[in-house]
């Protein structure tokens, strides 16, 4: 089931183009930036936050899976 938030109309039809692997190529390779060195897990944690973020207030109606407080 695909759900809705106030940030898909900016992508339009690419959205519904997209594959959803490749939004999550392009979101890993965004949370990448300024932090090389630090490896992929510090990327993951970024967008966890970033989710958490993002929920909080009120722009994705899905909750993020619990974090940990190294997550945080």
């Amino acid at each position: 089931m695909k759900r809705h938030n106030e940030y898909l109309p900016v992508l339009g039809k690419l959205y519904d183009d997209t594959p959803k692997a490749v939004f999550a190529a392009i979101a890993l390779s965004l949370s990448f930036i300024d932090i090389e060195g630090r490896g992929w897990e510090q990327a993951v944690t970024r967008l966890k936050a970033e989710w958490l973020a993002l929920y909080n207030n009120g722009i994705v109606p899905q909750r993020p899976p619990r974090m940990n407080k190294e997550d945080l």
